[in-house]
């Protein structure tokens, strides 16, 4: 979806986002070290790792997993993405995602 984003230092035209509409629990709980909850059970506060369930996207190619929130893509999306050369895309891999916040000794960056 194509938006203009109006900054302090000027106005970024035709910039682009995406959201799904599709959410699914594809976090493997019980592999994943998980340090607090928001709710239990239904939404993560903290983890240091994070481990998805094999095949969890099924046919879509881009999910929203509905206890970390985080987007999910499939690989071939990803390399399709990342074709389009858009300097602007970042992926991060599941181990890395909360790691983006910490640092080793667990205090934020």
């Amino acid at each position: 979806m194509p938006v203009t984003v109006r900054a302090k230092g000027g106005d970024v035209l035709r910039f682009s986002f995406a959201r799904t509409l599709i959410h699914r629990p594809c976090l493997d709980v019980e592999r994943s070290d998980i340090d607090s909850w928001i709710m239990p059970g239904v939404r993560i506060m903290d983890a240091r790792l994070l481990v998805f369930k094999p095949d969890c996207l099924g046919d879509d190619h881009f999910v929203r997993d509905t206890l970390i929130g985080e987007m999910l893509v499939s690989e071939q999306l990803k390399d399709a993405l990342l074709a389009t050369g858009d300097p602007g895309l970042k992926f991060v891999l599941p181990k890395d995602v909360w790691n983006i916040f910490w640092n080793e000794d667990r205090r934020l960056h």
